[in-house]
């Protein structure tokens, strides 16, 4: 209703103060309009051609149906209840929207009640003083007109309004901005959830890895300490020396150290869940299972266009580069010409008994015109700083687009390297199994030495602990390719 009221009588309102701008106003300089353009920047073709168009792309899959592990789900779940950075997202959308109600309140007018009561004694050689006296004379007034000239009563009490009008749209425009930032603000809440829902996946997965190479290590323990009894035995009936025996137990000593250090990850991975759900240090319950590689073959891409409508720290910074395109536009029209409008209506009388009596009904309205002229250097100052966070939006906006694209290409690339080396890996530690086995028998029967045996477990261990890393970084690889194609949040 505002705005089509403003569009009625604001042609006309323009056409009055531009004569009054140009005759009064016309030697001070007002910045000239600024264009906000959304400039993207210029994708590679390669990534035109990588990406078909016609697929339902990972970013827009809700995580509930993108993990599959039910506990992991539970996990997400209890954190984006309670954790505090969603809280004060949730409380900053809560201030832009308080924010918008303001700006929203200053196209409207303000409405008050006013009330005084009191008296004064006027001076007889004063113009209300005689005037009172005359008017007490005065033969065409009734004996309630009368005044009382040695002390004077006023009562006043009525409905008092004040309007800015927003002829040249600045208000609209700060109401606009403010609108924009609650949509920010949106953004950034959901940019925080994306956080969160990869994190606790990350650390999830981190944690199955974990649990993973602790059974590696407890199994190459018992084999180790199986192997140390076997040698002692090979001692005692002269078929190998004390060095070996002390090799095999300094082997075990360095395997324990490695489980200590794989428990301490545990530990702090399990901490830094628990934190995300706001929860005390504890044990963080998880699907002991290995990692469910025929999740890897839901892998969708998606185009460069259904990614930048698709990741909320893009539109988080579209929605700022509008709103501080809006700030400098109404920080351009505060250069001209303020109109306000100032009417009343209530009771004013200088009788109490006269107070309520219809005759005492009193009205009137004002119009104020406030250009300003003194006050350049203050506006100039407000317009260069809106003018600066312009500025510095727009390279942001344009920063996050190509951050954008190249986490995908890194997270993509990393995905299918590490899915290689897992298969690699794989591989190398079934081949490795075989040839420990093997010289497992050609250690018992005398056919290598015992440090030749050493070389291959060593080489067992290390091999299976990096098939699991390589398994645990094409999970996060892939965990963060979702998130760079803006997933997470749905």
């Amino acid at each position: 209703m505002i705005d089509r009221l403003y569009s009625f009588c604001l042609p006309c309102l323009k056409l009055l103060f531009t004569a009054i701008l140009t005759g009064v106003f016309g030697s001070c300089s007002t910045p000239k309009k600024i264009p906000l353009t959304i400039a993207t920047t210029q994708l590679p073709d390669a990534l035109h051609s990588s990406y078909p168009t016609d697929s339902l792309h990972t970013g827009s899959i809700s995580w509930r149906k993108y993990f599959l592990d039910t506990i992991l789900v539970r996990h997400i779940e209890e954190a984006l209840q309670v954790n505090a950075d969603l809280i004060q997202a949730v409380a900053r959308i809560s201030q832009s929207k308080a924010q918008y109600l303001a700006a929203t309140g200053a196209l409207l007018p303000s409405l008050q009640v006013r009330g005084r009561a009191g008296g004064e004694r006027f001076g007889k050689y004063t113009m209300n003083g005689v005037g009172n006296f005359d008017t007490n004379l005065s033969e065409r007034i009734s004996d309630d007109q009368r005044v009382n000239e040695n002390f004077t009563p006023d009562f006043f009490l009525a409905f008092e309004s004040s309007w800015e009008l927003d002829v040249w749209g600045k208000l609209r425009q700060a109401r606009k901005a403010r609108q924009l930032e609650i949509l920010a603000s949106e953004e950034g809440l959901h940019l925080i959830k994306t956080m969160i829902v990869t994190t606790i996946a990350e650390l999830y997965f981190t944690l199955q890895a974990l649990d993973d190479e602790r059974e590696i290590i407890e199994n190459e323990l018992k084999l180790q300490k199986d192997g140390l009894e076997k040698t002692k035995i090979l001692k005692s009936s002269g078929r190998t020396t004390e060095l070996a025996v002390k090799q095999f137990e300094a082997q075990i000593l360095n395997t324990e150290a490695l489980l200590r250090k794989v428990l301490i990850e545990i530990n702090a991975t399990e901490n830094a869940i628990n934190t995300l759900k706001m929860q005390p240090p504890g044990p963080v319950k998880r699907n002991q299972e290995l990692f469910d590689a025929s999740m890897d073959s839901t892998i969708v891409l998606s185009t460069p266009l259904q990614l930048l409508f698709n990741r909320p720290d893009i539109r988080q910074s579209e929605a700022l580069l509008r709103a501080a395109g809006a700030d400098v536009n109404a920080a351009r029209l505060a250069f001209f010409p303020q109109l306000t409008v100032n009417p009343f209506i209530g009771l004013n009388a200088f009788k109490s008994n006269l107070f309520l009596n219809p005759a005492s009904l009193a009205f009137a309205a004002f119009g104020n015109g406030i250009i300003p002229i003194f006050q350049q250097n203050q506006l100039k100052a407000n317009y260069r700083f809106q003018n600066a966070r312009l500025q510095q939006a727009q390279a942001e906006y344009q920063k996050s687009i190509v951050n954008a694209l190249n986490e995908v290409n890194t997270n993509l690339v990393s995905f299918e390297e590490y899915l290689k080396i897992s298969k690699i890996k794989g591989e190398e530690t079934s081949t490795l199994k075989i040839s420990e086995t093997v010289a497992n028998e050609l250690f018992l029967n005398g056919y290598v030495s015992y440090l030749d045996l050493l070389t291959v477990r060593r080489e067992v261990l290390k091999t299976q602990l990096e098939h699991v890393e390589a398994t645990l970084n094409r999970k996060i690889a892939r965990v963060r390719l979702y998130q760079s194609l803006g997933g997470g949040w749905f």
